[in-house]
């Protein structure tokens, strides 16, 4: 976005975030947008809340059947290209080994 959401202002800017995340809802793809997704189909896209307060929509790697609305995550980067990389996350350790 060029512009803050809440007041319109377009005096934004980067700012540090810690990666962690809970999943605010998701839904699971089983036809692929795209001809470049078809080896992930079934993925999940989430819509996350970062601990800092944003809300942003990522795709999630792992087994999807193991999300749920509230699972915490933590963000990876995916490298598309040597100057492009986009934020994926996948379930938090602590997640994991509670659902285990």
């Amino acid at each position: 976005r060029r512009f803050c959401t809440s007041c319109q202002s377009a005096n934004i800017g980067f700012v540090p975030v810690s990666g962690r995340g809970t999943v605010y809802t998701f839904t699971i793809c089983r036809i692929p947008g795209h001809p470049s997704m078809q080896d992930r189909v079934p993925y999940a896209i989430a819509m996350i809340d970062l601990e800092e307060g944003p809300r942003l929509m990522a795709g999630i790697e792992g087994d999807a059947r193991e999300l749920a609305i509230g699972s915490t995550v933590d963000v990876v980067f995916e490298a598309l290209t040597d100057d492009i990389a986009l934020p994926m996350f996948h379930l938090s350790a602590k997640q994991e080994a509670a659902s285990s």
